[in-house]
């Protein structure tokens, strides 16, 4: 009998232990995905961060290699005159139109995932129902930026490039290319 009570007493003392050890374990998955969010976030726009950029690339990189990419598109933005912003204003002045900015870009590109990979450069991925009307939405966008030199909003650059397949064995030659093409367009800008 007394066997009886202490076996008993052991597997409560097991049950506890396990329920213990499943609970230690769930707020460390839980911690865990709020320190990966806040690593893929970058902290001051809310957009995917650096870190969340080098995983897409490789996760695309991957499909192109296996030849399962679907169409897709990027649109690099690049924020005209930060430096001199930041230089005479003050960097507070600085980030404020780094998020107007982002909020523009957000207000053009509601449902494409925007990247920042440099202090004010980002990139936006286009796929799905976005990819259909990339092109026009982008030529809506660069209107409003060609007008925000009268009204003083932030000025954006812009580049696209699709990707193609058969040709692009990277994600970073779609990438390079949208880089070149938002170069041209800074230079029109600047004009």
């Amino acid at each position: 009998v007394l066997n009886t009570f202490v076996v008993a007493e052991q597997k409560k003392e097991y049950r506890f232990a396990v329920a213990e050890g499943k609970k230690r374990e769930q707020e460390q998955i839980e911690e865990i995905g709020t320190a990966k969010e806040l690593a893929y976030t970058d902290a001051l726009t809310g957009v995917y961060s650096r870190i969340a950029y080098v995983e897409l690339e490789e996760k695309i990189d991957k499909k192109i290699a296996d030849n399962e990419a679907d169409n897709f598109a990027l649109i690099v933005f690049d924020l005209n005159d930060l430096k001199l912003i930041n230089d005479k204003l003050g960097h507070f002045t600085g980030d404020q139109y780094i998020i107007n900015a982002i909020n523009e870009i957000k207000n053009y590109f509601p449902t494409a995932p925007i990247y920042r990979f440099g202090g004010d450069e980002f990139f936006a991925l286009i796929e799905g129902e976005d990819y259909k009307n990339r092109r026009e939405v982008l030529d809506l966008f660069d209107k409003k930026i060609d007008n925000n030199y009268k009204t003083g909003e932030p000025i954006i650059s812009t580049g696209i490039s699709d990707y193609r397949q058969g040709l692009d064995n990277t994600f970073r030659a779609v990438f390079l290319r949208a880089d070149e093409r938002m170069y041209i367009r800074k230079r029109q800008l600047k004009e």
